[in-house]
């Protein structure tokens, strides 16, 4: 079925779920205390999954042996606004039956998503740490509390090293600042390589993507911990490219939108 037939036809599902989204996320920032962490983040990532499935979106993981034990740093490539979807359910794939205890995912994303209600609202219910590149102490005392937060609730910590989406398909540089989070709170890192996620919300697109999850091995806080931020940002990018296969990026609808 086309996707813009199928929009059109689950539309108002889709309305409750982000009217419910909006409501839960308002009590949530007024301090519900019935709101668990682990019940709104198996919300977000019920939902997520029903969106991929929507746009006929399949993701395979290959390593997912490797994803390990919470209270890590999960960083990958980033090609699409889909790609948090893709990792937020790649994280479960190693779970051997469906009634195990969802994994619980951070993020570190840009302050300028709070401009969108929708991503405001999804993000803030799972504890979304904004970071705002235009004030760096305020943005390293963010990065910290998100590494504390990582650490502490042994969750896996979601980072997008190149700050945003490529615009060409290459692989952009990895900015070094995401990398003190590892090191200040030894946190081991698992790379992530996204592969064919760049049409994840093309709805002129008809049949099924398959986007290829590539999970590395981890590395352990102890094999980093004497390097610099730009030693590990270096290391990491070229462990991510090794299985990097350019693709087209996702589809802008304007000049101004990153």
């Amino acid at each position: 079925m086309n996707i813009k037939i199928k929009l059109a036809l689950f539309s108002l599902p889709w309305l409750y779920r982000l009217n419910k989204i909006r409501k839960l996320s308002k009590k949530y920032r007024k301090g519900k205390e019935e709101l668990t962490a682990q019940f709104r983040n198996d919300l977000i990532l019920k939902y997520s999954s029903k969106l991929l499935k929507l746009f006929n979106v399949e993701i395979n993981v290959i390593g997912k042996e490797k994803i390990t034990k919470g209270g890590v740093l999960v960083v990958a490539n980033h090609v699409s606004n889909g790609d948090s979807f893709v990792l937020f359910n790649a994280l479960q794939a190693s779970l051997e039956n469906p009634k195990d205890t969802r994994r619980i995912a951070t993020f570190l994303a840009k302050v300028e998503l709070k401009s969108k209600k929708t991503a405001r609202n999804i993000l803030e219910l799972i504890d979304t740490f904004f970071i705002d590149r235009s004030k760096i102490k305020e943005s390293v005392k963010t990065i910290d509390d998100f590494g504390r937060f990582v650490k502490e609730n042994k969750t896996y910590g979601i980072i997008f090293p190149e700050g945003t989406r490529t615009k060409d398909g290459e692989m952009q540089d990895f900015k070094a600042g995401a990398f003190r989070v590892a090191k200040k709170n030894y946190l081991p890192i698992v790379p992530i390589t996204i592969n064919n996620s760049g049409a994840i919300f093309d709805t002129s697109r008809s049949k099924k993507l398959v986007v290829d999850v590539i999970v590395h091995n981890p590395i352990k806080a102890s094999e980093f911990s004497t390097q610099t931020n730009e030693a590990i940002a270096s290391r990491v990018k070229q462990i991510i490219s090794s299985k990097y296969v350019k693709g087209l990026p996702e589809k802008r609808k304007n000049k101004g939108n990153k």
